[in-house]
């Protein structure tokens, strides 16, 4: 599954430096922080690959996704759905999370609950996370726990990525996120699991409207060839744009 809100890093469509979600630049969910006002973001992306924890889950298939949150205060929610018609797969995700600031650190709680309509399964999944901002040299630190009521474990991820504002309207962001299995995947190796390389892209069209794309390279650890759970596991390039 996937992290739960992933940071900036986690998803591989939607580059942001807000931290909810990217975790592995996966981000999941692009959390507005509202305050006292109710803010909304809609995405409406494409990938090449459906990538979680490291893994190419649809071998090589691509991905079709569509999301909307809403932020209010500190509060945050979101609907995500994922289709892949080649191989007939379908997926929904629902979150509710708060968020908190403390000078430049951003900090997370959050519930999800994941439904994968093809094989009929769901799971109940926690996450906690928090972005470290304004760095030396304009890097952020990111860091991710899920933990899956299913498993009864978790994965964690950390990342580095900074942003490079070339204009008013185009920026660059470069990530690298770093996974670490504990049980979350549980047919697969425990343990340092993958690290990306990602750039990626955006370009605000309008005010309240903007194209992003991305590039990443995933790069698999200690992959263990015996166990089910690692066959996804492998050294893949992957891009996105929505």
């Amino acid at each position: 599954m996937k992290s739960l809100i992933p940071l900036f890093l986690l998803l591989p469509l939607s580059i942001s430096t807000v931290s909810a979600h990217d975790g592995e630049l996966q981000k999941l969910f692009d959390f507005p922080h509202a305050h006292e006002a109710i803010q909304g973001h809609l995405h409406a992306t494409w990938n090449s690959r459906y990538v979680t924890e490291g893994r190419d889950v649809l071998h090589g298939e691509s991905l079709a996704e569509g999301s909307f949150e809403l932020g209010y205060e500190h509060w945050v929610g979101g609907v995500w759905y994922g289709q892949s018609d080649n191989t007939n797969y379908e997926e929904w995700q629902a979150s509710l999370g708060l968020t908190n600031n403390w000078k430049n650190i951003e900090f997370y709680g959050a519930y999800k609950f994941v439904r994968v309509e093809t094989a009929s399964a769901d799971d109940h999944e926690l996450g906690l996370g928090f972005t470290w901002t304004q760095l030396p040299l304009n890097l952020e630190f990111s860091a991710d726990l899920t933990y899956s009521y299913e498993a009864e474990a978790y994965f964690a991820e950390i990342a580095l990525s900074r942003e490079v504002l070339l204009s008013d309207r185009l920026s660059i962001l470069y990530s690298v996120p770093f996974g670490i299995n504990q049980g979350y995947v549980s047919d697969g190796h425990d343990g340092a699991n993958h690290l990306a390389a990602r750039v990626g892209v955006k370009y605000s069209i309008f005010q309240n409207l903007s194209f992003t794309a991305h590039a990443t390279q995933n790069f698999a650890l200690r992959r263990d060839d015996s166990l089910k759970g690692d066959a996804s596991l492998k050294n893949f390039f992957y891009v996105g744009g929505g």
